[in-house]
């Protein structure tokens, strides 16, 4: 699969939109995600936005048709009316004409579009090919796919993005793949009207340590934490710790308080799973921890996304607030 050229251009996009509140979040499609139980899991922007970047298989012309398929998950909310569509799968020139390939090489992909009900039957709730309304900006014969649901439940909903003429099954059989010269190409899948997420994410108070971390609330000290990174079940790195912006974290008892003193410029893997962790230092007194509380709470935000972890601490006893 021929995608690798997209990280760079969303990677420049991140980087714009790295830190600010209220904008949509956005990721590159990353294999592997060609079946229902690899689905790539997506994270919804604070404006409950998410934009990906994906391609189905090759995406220049002079490189062979491939089979592909991609599906992606997320987690909606009952009531929401999710609007979930394709742009720029089908191309246009500066006349607004379509054309395949572009004079750059870039195949044009007709694409079809399943939305699936949360686990364990992964139900079809709706399933389209062509557009039944006028579609937004930046497509063009109304030929990428579009669809606006209203979700029943809470749950985890997955995205399938095929090319036209396969068939979706509940459970996530697929029809199988037939090439013709609108089967591979790149795209922009917009997912919104979803509520925002909240990431869960992991830290690890006074990292290192070998047991709970003891804290005296009426200290003048800091206490280091660190915001650890993670991978994925298919092994990507869905959280990268590095990236928060710094500006947002916040630590104490209830996660909102206003206690960060500096941040180390430098990841260092502090839980040894390969991947670079951010340790930042926090203000003791300055994070209003009382007698009665077992964990500290930490909440920030990335790429415009909110995160938030817990972990386990013990007041240290002879520090507890008498009666």
């Amino acid at each position: 699969m021929i995608k690798k050229y997209l990280q760079y251009a969303v990677a420049a996009a991140l980087g714009v939109t790295a830190g600010i509140s209220n904008v949509a979040a956005q990721v590159t499609d990353t294999e592997p995600n060609n079946r229902l139980d690899q689905a790539q899991s997506l994270t919804i922007g604070a404006d409950g936005t998410v934009v990906v970047f994906g391609a189905i298989g090759s995406t220049t012309d002079s490189s062979p048709i491939v089979e592909d398929i991609d599906f992606y998950k997320f987690h909606g909310t009952a009531n929401n009316t999710v609007d979930i569509n394709i742009d720029q799968g089908m191309k246009s020139n500066s006349a607004g004409v379509l054309t395949c390939p572009t004079s750059a090489g870039e195949r044009c992909v007709d694409t079809k579009l399943v939305l699936y009900g949360p686990p364990p039957i992964y139900a079809v709730i709706d399933v389209i090919d062509t557009v039944l309304q006028v579609d937004r900006p930046g497509s063009v014969s109304q030929r990428d796919a579009r669809l606006i649901q209203t979700l029943p439940v809470t749950g985890t909903y997955t995205v399938g993005v095929a090319t036209t003429g396969r068939n979706f099954n509940t459970g996530g059989a697929v029809s199988a793949f037939v090439a013709v010269p609108a089967s591979n190409g790149s795209y922009k899948l917009i997912i919104s009207g979803v509520t925002p997420s909240v990431r869960q994410m992991n830290i690890e108070i006074r990292p290192g340590a070998t047991s709970i971390a003891p804290l005296n609330p009426n200290s003048k000290g800091n206490i280091p934490v660190a915001l650890l990174s993670s991978r994925d079940d298919a092994g990507r790195v869905d959280f990268d710790a590095l990236k928060v912006d710094r500006s947002s974290i916040t630590f104490g008892s209830t996660g909102t308080e206003e206690s960060l003193l500096r941040c180390g410029k430098e990841g260092e893997d502090v839980n040894g799973d390969g991947l670079l962790d951010l340790v930042c230092h926090f203000d003791i007194r300055a994070a209003k921890f009382d007698a009665d509380d077992e964990r500290g709470e930490l909440k920030g935000t990335i790429g415009g996304m909110s995160f938030e972890g817990r972990g386990q601490l013990k007041i240290v006893p002879k520090y507890k607030d008498k009666d």
